[in-house]
């Protein structure tokens, strides 16, 4: 991704990602975990399924994120430990494409959890369990490493860290569903 070179350049003063940058000019303050999971159109044929197994999906079109990222690298060795592969895969530019796309019925897509809560509230997307499939990724807050930051920045962490304190206490779905983007 591009956010921690704009972090480096100094075009923004911090960043909630997915993932920790490899470089050592960052510090990282761990914010929220959030769940990976399969979601499909209450239409679709697997929605009634109270769990299914990656080989389940050998005959689905499954929508997947553009952007290589560990998230889609863990379901690509799922797939690949299944000794399975999906019929088709079509690539979105965005998780809120893929949302839509599932919602329309077009594939089932693994997305975060926090990326679908409204619309899986609002019974336009269902979650189906896949019971050998579990990936758990930690929202990080990341900045510069200096003892540099600009007000704003300092009191915007500040707020993350407060969020991030309510979300190990009230658990993470109540909290997301109320604005947490990622």
């Amino acid at each position: 991704t591009r956010l921690p070179e704009e972090i480096k350049q100094r075009h923004l003063d911090c960043a909630i990602l997915s993932f920790l940058p490899p470089e050592n000019d960052f510090e990282s303050t761990p914010v929220a975990r959030d769940e990976l999971v399969l979601i499909a159109s209450p239409q679709h044929r697997l929605a009634s399924q109270s769990r299914i197994w990656i080989r389940d999906l050998s005959s689905e079109l499954v929508i997947a994120h553009q952007t290589t990222s560990p998230s889609r690298d863990k379901v690509t060795e799922a797939f690949r430990r299944s000794h399975t592969a999906p019929t088709a895969t079509k690539e979105a530019a965005s998780i809120e494409e893929i949302t839509r796309l599932v919602a329309a019925n077009v594939g089932v897509g693994f997305v975060p959890l926090s990326c679908a809560q409204e619309e899986v509230e609002r019974r336009e997307l269902v979650v189906i369990p896949v019971e050998d499939f579990h990936h758990e990724r930690r929202l990080w807050a990341v900045r510069r490493r200096t003892n540099a930051h600009s007000r704003a920045a300092q009191a915007f962490l500040q707020v993350i860290m407060k969020m991030a304190e309510k979300l190990s206490q009230g658990g993470l779905q109540s909290h997301l569903a109320q604005g947490v983007e990622t």
